[in-house]
């Protein structure tokens, strides 16, 4: 992937080095036939929420960007692919809207209507410009409408720029790199446009909504709009993945109460037999999410381990733990699931869960080493 990288900037394509866990891979700048431009990730082995980047121009302020190490500042991947997408929407057009946010930001303390209207005529402008959206989640994040609204327009823009011209003028692409030879394959403006989509919209909804989980007074409000807000981006066949799911959960079972949840979880587990073999072991990481989200409206740690535990009881015997041809022991990975949330639990009891975690410990193994 170095090589990869380095071997594309010497010539003169654009190129970054992409990092993931366990894993440096790269992600790099190429035009197609018809002049789009678009970014390809190279040599990649996950998604982009679990990737980041090298960014070499001045450092955006948002969302998923880290701070200076050896290699620079670091950004989420959907950085560069909303980069790609804005120089198909003009050069010109990128910099006047950085030019309308960076106003913004200096008359904001004295004019907070006027900078709000100016980082909505950049989002117009250029709706790749992710600073500008990240900023006006940031001043809008008190009020949970304005939120949703701004998720909506999101959704919108970065899906159809053209919706925007009304409000700025027609788009015109100006963008004024050197040429490339173009790539086979060519450019995907919407299935770029939806993964950056799919990466910025749900981080807005952690920043925002994640502190009420905690705050009683706002519980109920926070559950009813994101609940709304999710309903909207199901239409769209864009429902928000496991982070956004489960903080609905939890905002659900800390307004409502969890036995409503906890009923659908039960009932899941029980469907968990006819679910496929070959889909459990993907399926099963999200089902643990969604059953430790909901375990966070029961009153304690103890509480939350009973229940992990009657869950696991009641999966079928013959599918928990089974002996392989090879001899070896096969451990269902739901099962398995539930087994490290109880450890997790007894842990956080330090002494108090020491006697129960050794017992559990000692369980777990004579079951599954036969």
């Amino acid at each position: 992937s170095t090589l990869g990288q380095f071997s594309c900037v010497a010539l003169g394509k654009p190129a970054v080095g992409m990092y993931q866990p366990g894993h440096r891979a790269m992600l790099s700048y190429n035009q197609d036939a018809n002049g789009l431009w678009f970014a390809k990730m190279e040599q990649s082995i996950t998604g982009p929420d679990r990737s980041t980047n090298q960014w070499y121009l001045p450092a955006p302020a948002g969302m998923r960007v880290s701070g200076s190490d050896a290699s620079g500042i670091r950004t989420g991947v959907e950085w560069h692919v909303a980069l790609n997408l804005a120089m198909n929407v003009g050069l010109e057009r990128w910099n006047d809207a950085r030019v309308a946010l960076f106003s913004a930001r200096r008359v904001h303390a004295k004019d907070p209507v006027m900078a709000t209207k100016l980082v909505e005529e950049a989002t117009a402008m250029n709706p790749y410009l992710l600073e500008a959206w990240y900023q006006l989640a940031m001043w809008n994040a008190s009020d949970l409408k304005a939120t949703n609204r701004l998720l909506a327009r999101l959704d919108t823009l970065m899906l159809d720029p053209s919706k925007a011209a009304g409000e700025g003028g027609d788009l015109s692409a100006t963008t004024d790199f050197n040429k490339l030879k173009p790539l086979k394959g060519g450019a995907d403006p919407k299935r770029d446009s939806t993964l950056v989509a799919n990466v910025v919209a749900p981080a807005i909804v952690e920043s925002v909504y994640s502190p009420l989980v905690s705050d009683k007074r706002r519980q109920k409000e926070a559950f009813a709009m994101l609940k709304e807000d999710a309903a909207r981006r199901d239409a769209l066949k864009m429902p928000y993945g496991g982070g956004g799911r489960d903080l609905l959960l939890k905002l659900e079972v800390a307004s409502e109460g969890p036995r409503s949840a906890q009923k659908r979880m039960e009932k899941s587990v029980a469907a968990w037999p006819k679910v496929e073999a070959k889909r459990r072991g993907k399926a099963a990481p999200d089902l643990a999410d969604q059953i430790s989200a909901v375990a966070t409206g029961l009153p304690d740690a103890k509480a939350r381990v009973a229940w992990f535990a009657r869950l696991q009881r009641g999966m079928p015997s013959d599918l928990t733990v089974s002996k392989a041809k090879d001899g070896k022991m096969s451990v269902d990975p739901l099962y398995k699931s539930l087994h490290d949330l109880q450890v997790r639990e007894l842990r956080s009891l330090g002494k108090a869960g020491a006697d129960d975690l050794k017992r559990l410990n000692a369980a777990w193994k004579k079951a599954t080493e036969g």
